[in-house]
């Protein structure tokens, strides 16, 4: 685990957002999540990190800045987001701030109105 991700377990709606994904990181190995999951989440959040300002803190993302996040996956990356992935980053997105807002830590779930885009896979031909 990077230095910058360390958890920290006194998280206030001014704490930035990479500090919080360590105690993120901590909280969903303790409901027993896949290793596989909790790594794929954690890079899902490490890449909202990148993308938002280093001094944003959790308490004043909004909902438009994780929509505009969606949108530079998709089209600004230069790196086109497969559908898959793209629902489980939103998914990721919103596991994370339902548990910052259940928590008491952030008073407003910015993720609540992120429009969930599920994928449908196609059967196997037989």
């Amino acid at each position: 685990m990077p230095k910058e991700i360390t958890p920290d377990l006194h998280i206030t709606s001014q704490t930035p957002l990479l500090p919080t994904i360590g105690s993120w990181e901590l909280f969903l190995l303790d409901q027993g999540k896949s290793p596989y999951t909790v790594k794929a989440f954690l890079g899902d959040l490490q890449l909202l990190a990148k993308f938002l300002p280093p001094d944003k803190t959790v308490g004043t993302v909004t909902t438009k800045d994780l929509n505009n996040f969606l949108t530079w996956l998709q089209t600004g990356r230069g790196i086109p987001c497969s559908p898959k992935s793209l629902a489980r980053r939103i998914t990721s997105i919103k596991a994370f701030f339902r548990w910052l807002h259940k928590s008491g830590r952030i008073m407003v779930d910015p993720a609540e109105k992120v429009v969930q885009q599920s994928v449908i896979s196609p059967l196997p031909t037989v």
